[in-house]
């Protein structure tokens, strides 16, 4: 049996057409044994499916190749498991990889994933749903939701989804318990629940997150005039955002509770519509639950 899966999604974001034949290759190049190594998804749920299989059959080490939806899908699987994910990025925003360190060069990329040492890091649930870099409600999640209908990916059509939304975007209410304790009711433009600091793309919605702190970061970010939005995106980009009238983040406790009326709401990067009737999500850490392959070590 071979001791390292690569599951690829050949569908990742990118248009780059050396992507499968290099993958394939290098596939070859690290295959231990007769049995099938590489596994390229077919539909939604394959890559969760894949990883499954991978856990019974005691494989220790898989590479994820493909975006912040591939990845999740795997990592969701590998929680409190002994089998440890790497990363290849072939998305358009590379979330976790970028907050990793691991090079979007796909040859330095490959020498991480084959050569370094895994590391333990943090996650988190959402109603019982995974996720690794953030999870949001309001305005992110509508932004999210109109970048994944656009024909082309990548930073200037986020940006374009962006600008197009803002200025109408209404307030939104939110309030978070803890132990049954109101600890927020506030109304916002959206509110972003941080393991790491990044959405994707190097947009640093919340700098001093550490996904190996065993903590989570609460970010809520109230509508800015419009002369202050540059100012906000360029410190956004440049890691550079800092608590002011408009942007604040409030370390959470272990597990909290947010309640909301949104229509979406997005796992890292990831959609989700909320089910009719639905205005509750329970929130909790776990600390160290993923063992996982940095850029460096």
């Amino acid at each position: 049996m071979n001791s390292t899966w690569i599951i690829l999604n050949p569908n990742a974001g990118t248009n780059d057409k050396s992507l499968i034949p290099d993958i394939e290759s290098k596939a070859k190049q690290i295959r231990t044994s007769a049995g099938q190594n590489l596994f390229k998804t077919q539909y939604a749920g394959h890559a969760s499916e894949i990883t499954r299989k991978a856990i019974k059959q005691g494989v220790q080490k898989i590479i994820a190749v493909g975006g912040d939806g591939t990845v999740n899908e795997i990592a969701k699987e590998l929680v409190h498991t002994k089998t440890a994910l790497a990363i290849i990025p072939a998305g358009s925003g590379n979330g976790l990889a970028r907050q990793l360190y691991i090079p979007m060069n796909r040859s330095r990329a490959w020498d991480a994933a084959v050569n370094n040492t895994p590391v333990a890091i943090d996650s988190l649930e959402i109603n019982g749903k995974a996720f690794f870099c953030t999870a949001g409600f309001g305005f992110d999640a509508f932004v999210t939701h109109e970048f994944h209908n656009m024909p082309e990916r990548g930073f200037m059509s986020y940006a374009k989804a962006s600008m197009g939304s803002y200025f109408n975007f209404p307030d939104q209410s939110f309030e978070i318990l803890s132990q049954g304790k109101e600890l927020i009711n506030t109304k916002a433009i959206g509110i972003t629940i941080a393991n790491a600091g990044q959405y994707g793309n190097n947009a640093w919605i919340s700098p001093l997150s550490d996904i190996t702190d065993g903590k989570a970061e609460l970010v809520i970010l109230k509508k800015l005039p419009s002369y202050l939005l540059p100012g906000f995106l360029y410190k956004l980009f440049q890691k550079k955002l800092s608590k002011d009238r408009y942007y604040q983040t409030i370390d959470m406790p272990k597990t909290f509770t947010i309640k909301t009326t949104c229509d979406y709401m997005h796992i890292d990067g990831e959609v989700v519509k909320v089910p009719e009737g639905e205005n509750q999500y329970r929130v909790k850490i776990l600390p160290k639950s993923l063992n996982i392959i940095p850029g460096k070590n």
